[in-house]
């Protein structure tokens, strides 16, 4: 496969780790991008202390923090037993990446997993379709996570239908979801 001639591509692997390996894709400043909110759900139950998981995770959120711009927005959340917002609807200057790498490399694993109450706090970060910043940003979110929900709502049936209220029915599809496993 030949590489466009505006972007530059690297990979490698995660020093120290076996089996982790990135790949960084670069484009020229020709190449502008609408801003973007994320929203980064970070999963830290108990089973996340085991392996390094939540220590991935903060690698993953270090890595990914380089490619924001002082134009886009980030949300961070956490859960366990309960959701907490720790960032809500901040733009990604180079202060507050500094604040946010902080934050995720002093996180600790807790109890339980209440995957819903994290979805349902990402819900509320979300830039509604009645604010005009929803047309100004795309925005997406990122679960981070190792497990299966065992607090909150724990059938697939019930978080799918969650899903979909959030993603379909309130924002008309103009969010995306997407899911990091670790483990």
């Amino acid at each position: 496969m030949q590489t466009p001639s505006n972007l530059t591509l690297h990979y490698f692997d995660v020093k120290d780790e076996q089996n982790i390996s990135c790949i960084h894709v670069k484009a020229t400043d020709i190449m502008k991008r609408t801003p973007v909110h994320f929203i980064v759900v970070l999963d830290t139950s108990g089973s996340m202390d085991m392996e390094g998981k939540l220590k991935h995770v903060a690698q993953s959120i270090h890595f990914m923090l380089d490619f924001f711009t002082d134009n886009d927005l980030l949300s961070i959340i956490t859960f366990s037993e309960n959701a907490t917002v720790h960032v809500r609807q901040e733009y990604t200057t180079s202060d507050r990446k500094s604040y946010i790498r902080q934050l995720v490399s002093g996180l600790t694993a807790e109890t339980y997993t209440n995957m819903s109450d994290a979805l349902v706090s990402a819900e509320e970060c979300i830039i509604p379709n009645t604010d005009i910043r929803s047309e100004q940003y795309k925005q997406g979110i990122l679960l981070l996570t190792d497990g299966i929900a065992n607090r909150g709502l724990i059938q697939t049936e019930s978080l799918n239908e969650l899903v979909n209220r959030l993603i379909q029915e309130n924002h008309r599809g103009a969010i995306t979801l997407s899911t990091v496993g670790y483990g």
